[in-house]
């Protein structure tokens, strides 16, 4: 056993003495998708406008941070900020189960860097413990870090040392919530060439085994999401299985940054609304279980940002991509993902999720205006990324319906 599994070990054994006494209050049921969820945006002074716009998104899920700094502002002195909770508090009320982000350095610990030493770790671990039995198991989860190789120092950023403060932490969130699900490693999922080196020496580090959900961020600059989450994806699944590890897999972030024509590292609002809706859309295709972009909204006024709205200042305005993720959420739901029926042959996809009388399938085309036949019931309907509802013209068993970038929804009802 090395320095770090003792630690985790003798954390464990006194955990009853180091967390709160008293209950977690008892959640709310979640009565958004559990499939989509929003990230980063939720934060912890809001006046309840934010938590209110994700519901009106109809996502079962929020991301939010807890930062280390909130909660132990004095040395070995655990205490649970009023803003914290009320955050927590209002995203359950509104049925939006927490996805709760342990994160950043502390400068009482390790320099107020990535926690390395024995410790740092357990300090951590400690802070972990104490969020996971203020808040208990009924939460989405308990996500260790945020990018830990984009967050610390050079020389902590190895996933070796990311994967022995996920063990102690998890160690120590589990001894606290019973039940709870621990995610990581909250990384970016592509690289030059595939998945990402830093995952792959997290993947040779063990550290699978030392999380219930895999956590990754499904970034593609301005690449489309047809074209180069795959063979990442591929690559990731076939790491967990021969690790034996069957646990769900998350995008935890991703998206498109939105800007005016021609700004580097930016795509027009109508490209970032239809590749949004069409990364949702494949994400279970993909072994893909929940799908959070990034972000609510941006915090500053500007017309560039991942934003599905924009910032406070501005009044939330919201971008293109708002109503076409909502419309995602509220068609496709919590239904059965079924199969890829077209996977671009002609420049068209068709995925379909349901079965029986209740169908939804999802078409684009990567390739500008297409028109194509699909099989579809009498008395479906179409739906606009917009949301607007026609009834489709159904000759013998199929329908002719005109796709372009931004998909479209067929629903049978029937």
């Amino acid at each position: 056993m090395n320095t770090f599994e003792k630690v985790a070990t003798a954390f464990v054994g006194v955990a009853a003495l180091l967390l709160p006494m008293s209950p977690p209050v008892p959640a709310a049921a979640a009565t958004g998708s559990a499939r989509f969820g929003i990230g980063s945006g939720i934060d912890t002074t809001a006046d309840g406008a934010k938590v209110a716009l994700a519901a009106g998104l109809g996502v079962g899920t929020a991301r939010v941070d807890l930062w280390w700094t909130g909660v132990e502002k004095a040395r070995d002195e655990l205490v649970m900020p009023a803003s914290y909770r009320k955050s927590v508090d209002r995203l359950r009320a509104a049925g939006i189960r927490p996805l709760i982000v342990l994160d950043y350095g502390n400068p009482h610990h390790d320099s107020g860097g990535g926690p390395t030493t024995a410790a740092g770790i357990a300090a951590f671990a400690r802070y972990a413990g104490f969020v996971a039995a203020t808040f208990g198991p009924d939460v989405a989860g308990y996500e260790i870090w945020n990018e830990w190789p984009n967050t610390v120092a050079p020389e902590a950023s190895s996933a070796a040392r990311y994967v022995a403060l996920t063990r102690a932490a998890s160690a120590a969130v589990h001894a606290a919530a019973p039940g709870s699900v621990v995610a990581g490693p909250a990384m970016s999922l592509l690289g030059a060439d595939g998945l990402h080196p830093w995952l792959r020496q997290w993947l040779a580090a063990g550290g699978p085994a030392t999380v219930d959900a895999v956590s990754v961020h499904a970034y593609t600059g301005t690449r489309p999401p047809e074209t180069t989450l795959g063979p990442a994806m591929r690559e990731l699944r076939t790491a967990l299985t021969a690790q034996h590890r069957s646990v769900p897999v998350w995008w935890t972030e991703g998206g498109w940054q939105a800007g005016p024509p021609g700004q580097a590292g930016t795509v027009t609002p109508a490209v970032q609304s239809a590749w949004l809706v069409r990364w949702g859309a494949l994400a279970a295709h993909l072994g893909v279980t929940l799908v959070v972009p990034f972000t609510l909204n941006d915090a500053a006024s500007t017309p560039t940002g991942y934003g599905l709205y924009g910032s406070a200042s501005g009044g939330y305005t919201a971008r293109r991509a708002a109503a076409a993720y909502a419309v995602l959420v509220r068609t496709v739901g919590d239904r059965r993902f079924v199969a890829v029926e077209r996977a671009g042959t002609g420049g068209v996809w068709i995925v379909r999720y349901g079965s029986g009388g209740d169908v939804v399938r999802v078409v684009w085309s990567t390739s500008g205006v297409r028109t194509t036949s699909v099989g579809m019931p009498g008395g479906s309907s179409l739906v606009s990324a917009t949301g607007a509802t026609s009834r489709l013209t159904v000759v013998r068993g199929a329908a002719s319906v005109r796709v372009r970038a931004a998909p479209v929804f067929l629903r049978s009802d029937r």
